[in-house]
């Protein structure tokens, strides 16, 4: 039987790499330059193809609406480029595939950012970049990946990218709920994970062991301790990575836990400045808008960081920079609030965010997703004064039976 390539539990639909080396051999291939992938084997196929035929395009995120397409991409006759390419010679199976994906030819991706706040922005990549953290090896042959990120976003372009070239089978659980997300983990044997920690908060409580996980990974959004500890009830087997990662320049650090430091080879290209995290333009995709090219050398990531050694340089990233809520002159982080609202019992996951307000500029918020229905209000905000100054806590609490995220799954902040 031949080796799964795609389980796509939301769609319950299910590719062997067979049937994903006869479609790509059936060409030629016509693609939208700006291309709307409505499934995630669609996705999935496309990024094959700007791997085989070295071409060009820029991923659409199957939500986008019309305005924002427009918005997006103003020239009607850019949005309606196609292009066409063919894979030649065929795919003789599937270790022949492995050998033309880890070639990294001259192709190039464009994404458009996340963002927790305001337009996204294009940003378009060469494969090599891509596939620069990349690790192939008989050691990760067999590994089972849990596919949770959005698959027209760099995260997931860089997960598809690990399992790809070591001929792993990819196991979309991205808007999964709870149950849905830890039957496909026991169902497939997964052994790795890679997601945002506001994915890994669908998981709790950790009230069942999936032994198989080896590996979890912590992306898109800043680690969260807390969060680790009730993972390791679920994922007993598992060791816990954390990795640094943008649109802008794909993943450069990693870290087993919160500290940072900077890896062999980037000492040059990576530094802090006025506390914020700055990375050397060799580094980055190549903007979409000019207004967002560095005019320097130097990119400022917007990550405010706390440094922890300067030689070697070790650093906690701490907040976005424009993530702080100004309240009549102070600033409030909201991850620091929505810390002290995690450690509480009976709260399963919250938001914090800032309302404009025509006195204090902002007011605090905040929405509450509760495990425990008995839990008030009122015990909220005793627990929130005892361990925050009065102007971090929020006014306004919102109790709500979900969060609202980005099109990525990370909290939306605005």
């Amino acid at each position: 039987m031949s080796k799964l390539f795609l389980a796509d539990a939301s769609e319950q639909v299910s590719y062997t790499y067979k049937e994903l080396i006869e479609d790509l051999n059936s060409g030629p291939h016509e693609l939208s330059c700006f291309f709307l992938g409505k499934k995630t084997y669609d996705v999935f196929r496309a990024y094959l193809l700007v791997l085989l035929c070295e071409i060009d395009i820029t991923l659409l995120d199957a939500d986008f609406s019309a305005e924002e397409i427009d918005a997006l991409i103003p020239d009607a006759d850019e949005r309606a480029r196609k292009l066409s390419c063919r894979v030649e010679p065929p795919i003789q199976g599937v270790a022949d595939l492995l050998e033309r994906v880890r070639r990294v030819g001259e192709g190039r991706i464009g994404f458009f950012t996340s963002g927790t706040t305001g337009l996204p922005k294009r940003v378009s990549h060469q494969i090599a970049t891509l596939a620069r953290s990349v690790k192939h090896s008989s050691r990760h042959a067999e590994s089972v990946w849990a596919f949770a990120y959005n698959p027209t976003h760099i995260a997931g372009c860089q997960v598809f990218m690990q399992a790809v070239m070591n001929g792993n089978a990819i196991v979309n659980v991205f808007g999964l709920d709870r149950k849905g997300i830890y039957n496909a983990l026991q169902d497939y044997g997964v052994t790795n994970i890679s997601a945002t920690p506001t994915f890994y908060r669908m998981l709790m409580p950790a009230d069942q062991s999936v032994g198989s996980v080896s590996r979890v990974t912590f992306g898109g959004e800043r680690m969260d301790p807390k969060l680790v500890e009730h993972l390791e009830r679920a994922f007993p087997s598992a060791k816990f990575l954390n990795v640094y990662a943008s649109t802008e320049a794909g993943t450069i650090l990693a870290a087993e836990g919160e500290v940072f430091s900077i890896k062999e080879g980037l000492e040059d290209l990576v530094r802090i400045s006025d506390d914020q995290l700055m990375v050397h333009r060799s580094l980055l995709g190549e903007f979409g808008d000019t207004t967002h090219t560095p005019v320097d050398d130097w990119y400022a990531t917007g990550d405010v960081v706390s440094i922890i050694s300067e030689n070697p340089l070790r650093f906690k990233i701490l907040h976005r920079s424009n993530e702080l809520i100004n309240v009549g002159g102070y600033k409030v982080n909201p991850a620091e609030v929505e810390a002290v609202l995690r450690a509480m019992d009976g709260v399963r996951e919250v938001r914090v965010f800032g309302k404009k307000n025509s006195i204090l500029g902002n007011l605090v918020c905040c929405d509450v997703v509760l495990g425990n229905p008995d839990l008030t209000e009122k015990a909220i905000r005793q627990h929130l004064a005892s361990n925050l100054q009065a102007f971090k806590v929020p006014r306004l609490i919102n109790f709500v039976g979900a969060i609202e995220t980005t099109r990525t799954g990370k909290l939306k902040r605005s």
